[in-house]
């Protein structure tokens, strides 16, 4: 028995003798060399570290990047929120709630003509983001400050651009020009004539985005077109610019996204359009600007 006591204090002894010695020289002033070597002391600070993975710290971020952007973006749709000078004082609400298809089975390439009013200015480059992310080209885009349906309709300029750049879809924005007319025959004589230059060339008649309440011209250019071919614009709520009258940056962007969208789920012509990964591409086609109040074209 004793025996066996005295082999368990000799085993304690061997054990613990070396861990008291070097508990103690861990906390002294005491530095032990072995040749070239030197016994290191270990830092009571400091704390374990478990090995991360790196597809788990990499998802991390992205949550965390994502929270950040919801945190922004609740930021700006807070009501009390000042948007800054360049804009209305209403915020858009949010981007349109209309369903995004999935990618078309039969990709087609597009060779698109833009053509309108002081409004197809802003939508040149969120329109050629959109062209260049799906496989589209955006032939020209044609500017007409102060136009209306009425210098569309009667001048030749729409004929010279379709025998030109032979698109295979056009999209058509006018109208804000057009908010107090009330010479609704007139208006719709010059819809009509207008749809007769494009032939069976499929588009998109966009509808002004509305800066108030119009007198009719919307209701014109939605009976003039062809079922699903006309997207109505004037109760989309987007940020404006200086004049209170043209959307601003963010605005286009808004409404860039609404018109793509549609051409994606509801129009009578559906092709892939989906939403760019990045934005900023090089600008493709020719733009062309020209002014009315010059040369009304008729």
């Amino acid at each position: 028995m004793n025996s066996s006591r005295r082999s368990i204090l000799l085993a304690a002894a061997i054990i613990g003798i070396p861990v008291l010695l070097l508990f103690i020289y861990n906390y002294s002033s005491l530095t032990l060399n072995f040749g070239e070597r030197i016994l290191k002391k270990v830092d009571p600070n400091a704390v374990l570290e478990l090995p991360v993975n790196s597809d788990t710290n990499t998802n991390l971020e992205k949550e965390l990047s994502s929270s950040k952007k919801e945190e922004i973006i609740r930021a700006v749709l807070r009501e009390d929120y000042a948007l800054p000078s360049d804009t209305s004082k209403k915020a858009a609400t949010a981007r349109p709630n209309m369903p995004l298809s999935a990618e078309k089975e039969e990709h087609i390439s597009q060779r698109i003509l833009l053509i309108g009013d002081s409004e197809t200015g802003g939508l040149i480059y969120p329109l050629n983001d959109y062209c260049v992310a799906n496989g589209h080209k955006l032939e020209a885009v044609y500017t007409w400050f102060s136009a209306s349906i009425l210098n569309f309709g009667y001048s030749n300029k729409v004929d010279e651009l379709m025998e030109k750049y032979k698109p295979t879809f056009v999209i058509f924005v006018v109208g804000l020009n057009e908010m107090y007319v009330t010479d609704m025959d007139r208006r719709t004589e010059a819809a009509k004539l207008f749809l007769k230059k494009l032939g069976d060339t499929p588009y998109l008649w966009v509808g002004p985005a509305n800066f108030t309440t119009d007198h009719g011209i919307n209701k014109v250019f939605e009976t003039t077109a062809d079922p699903g071919c006309f997207v109505l614009s004037k109760d989309l709520v987007i940020p404006r610019g200086g004049d209170h009258r043209h959307p601003n940056v963010e605005g286009y962007k808004i409404w860039m996204d609404y018109i793509a969208s549609y051409i994606q789920s509801n129009h009578a012509y559906p092709f892939n359009f989906l939403p760019p990964e990045r934005t900023n591409f090089k600008l493709q086609g020719r733009v062309i600007l020209a002014n009315a109040a010059k040369d009304k074209g008729y």
